[in-house]
């Protein structure tokens, strides 16, 4: 399976070894699947700590700022910066997964959670979308995203 005979006009036969080709594309994938998850989670996590609205961190806001367009301060673990964080953690756990699945999950949930921000947002009177959007709410979709394309990164398609 891993090997390929030519028979052309000589009067011997040509093997190819293929099989080294496959596990160094393999490999390949899997680093450049292992940079992209890594960075991505990296930057979600760091997003989460940093400016998302009017001045509050991402794990200062209150996680009801994600249905509702209250900014309001709230605990660490009860915090919209929480849940990108825990996506992030997801998305480093899915490197585990052969499939990617778990990756990008996190990554698609991670856009859901930019959107659902950028919706409460919007129904702020006074805000100016794009405007006042933070650097942390930018750093986490850019690490969701990236973790998103990490995890279609899993395998060669054959």
């Amino acid at each position: 399976m891993g090997s390929v005979i030519h028979d052309h006009d000589h009067d011997h036969e040509h093997v190819h070894d293929m099989s080294t080709d496959a596990t160094a594309g393999t490999a390949a994938m899997t680093v450049v699947r292992l940079i992209l998850t890594i960075a991505g989670a990296a930057a979600m996590i760091l997003g989460a700590f940093l400016e998302w609205v009017n001045g509050h961190d991402g794990v200062d806001l209150a996680f009801r700022a994600y249905y509702r367009p209250v900014f309001a301060n709230s605990a660490f673990l009860m915090s919209a910066g929480a849940v990108v964080i825990l996506l992030g953690l997801i998305a480093l756990v899915g490197l585990a997964d052969w499939g990617g699945s778990l990756s990008r999950i996190a990554g698609a949930l991670g856009i859901v959670a930019f959107v659902l921000i950028l919706i409460s947002m919007g129904r702020v009177a006074g805000m100016e979308l794009p405007n006042d959007i933070g650097e942390g709410l930018v750093w986490s979709v850019a690490g969701s995203i990236v973790v998103l394309i990490g995890g279609f990164v899993s395998v060669p398609w054959e």
